[in-house]
């Protein structure tokens, strides 16, 4: 088994809250069922990141964060059913486009992290996690998963079965760097 975390790639559009709030809305998915108290978020597609920049290419999965991860239609239809029996889709308002965006909300929560055998950063002043510099899992945890979040931090990670379907599928601006690989292939 393989895990995975996404970056955004060079060259493709990133997408942006238009209200501040909106983004501590998005960024504060915990794996908790929002769909019934949704309300869509007004965001933006950042075509340059800034004045006088190259122009950016409209992405399947356009970056918001290692939080999140949007769909535009086309990415919802080749990989949204294989997402869809871990978490739920959320409605974004993309400003000035008729195209239908959804940030994906994972809905499993899994307490697989090995922190003993992990290389963590923590705030000095609350003992939280600040950065993960090498993941350790614990495999058994993770059996038949596809995405999932670990209580530690907001990161969502994914594994092989979801990066094959958007590999496969050819979408673009988002990829997938493996942080992990346990003894099972």
């Amino acid at each position: 088994m393989r895990v995975f975390v996404a970056h955004g790639v060079d060259g493709f559009e990133w997408i942006m809250p238009v209200e501040e709030h909106d983004f501590q809305s998005v960024y504060e998915l915990d794996g908790s069922s929002m769909v019934a108290s949704w309300r869509p978020v007004r965001v933006r597609a950042l075509d340059r990141l800034h004045d006088g920049g190259p122009i950016l290419r409209q992405a399947d999965l356009p970056w918001l964060g290692e939080h999140a991860l949007v769909l535009r239609s086309s990415a919802y239809r080749a990989i949204g059913p294989a997402l869809a029996d871990v978490g739920e889709f959320l409605a974004l308002d993309l400003v000035g486009s008729e195209d239908r965006l959804r940030l994906f909300n994972v809905r499993r929560t899994i307490d697989a992290l090995d922190e003993g055998s992990s290389d963590i950063v923590r705030f000095p002043s609350t003992g939280r996690v600040m950065k993960i510099r090498r993941h350790e899992f614990r495999e058994e945890a993770l059996t038949g998963e596809g995405a999932f979040r670990v209580p530690e931090v907001r990161t969502l990670f994914f594994t092989e079965k979801i990066v094959r379907a958007v590999d496969a599928a050819g979408l673009s601006g988002t990829e997938f760097d493996m942080v992990w690989e346990g003894l099972s292939r």
